[in-house]
């Protein structure tokens, strides 16, 4: 076999990056990732390394593209297993789990959870739609 690594993402997040390694382990498709420990370490290091890797075999990058491609692609379930739709356009390519301080009632909450630790941090879960942006 050929140990010519291929990247076939990169990420933020080490979340993000285990759950793509996880989808491809789990089609028994060999995968490493590079760079996770320093960039969870420290995610301002995302810039000098590249952001964290997901690498395959060269041999399998076409292969794994096409797996993670469908994975990403199919539909957002909510709690009541609905399939979750844009509000402005009705379109089912929707990104979720984007967290982030989102208002002015977010960030004096963040100030005062790290300075004090006695209010709980607020962070806002949101969706945004693929296809024309909105974030809902």
């Amino acid at each position: 076999m050929d140990t010519t690594f291929f990247t076939i993402r990169t990420y933020a997040y080490s979340i993000d990056a285990n759950l793509a390694k996880t989808v491809l382990e789990n089609e028994d498709m060999d995968c490493f990732l590079f760079d996770e420990h320093i960039n969870s370490i420290n995610p301002l290091y995302a810039v000098a390394t590249g952001g964290i890797k997901l690498k395959v075999y060269a041999e399998d990058a076409a292969k794994a593209d096409e797996i993670l491609k469908e994975w990403e692609n199919k539909p957002i379930l909510n709690e009541k297993d609905e399939v979750v739709c844009c509000p402005k356009c009705g379109s089912q390519q929707i990104e979720t789990g984007e967290l982030g301080v989102h208002s002015f009632r977010d960030l004096i909450s963040y100030l005062f959870a790290v300075t004090t630790t006695v209010f709980p941090l607020k962070l806002s879960y949101k969706r945004r739609c693929k296809d024309c942006g909105k974030r809902f």
